[in-house]
């Protein structure tokens, strides 16, 4: 993934839930993972209802 989004190749990136981005053991990456693509313009949105409807 951190390829697809450096060449710009992705511009969103569709997951369930967070542990999706970084597993349970490392979930302090997570917000890392998401700033780091937020930085390069791509989008996470998550599919699982009560975190879509949050906006996140």
């Amino acid at each position: 993934m951190r390829q697809l989004a450096q060449t710009g190749h992705v511009t969103a990136v569709l997951v369930r839930w967070p542990s999706a981005i970084a597993p349970e053991p490392a979930h302090e990456l997570r917000h890392r993972e998401v700033a780091w693509l937020h930085e390069l313009g791509v989008r996470v949105r998550y599919t699982w209802a009560p975190l879509s409807s949050k906006g996140l």
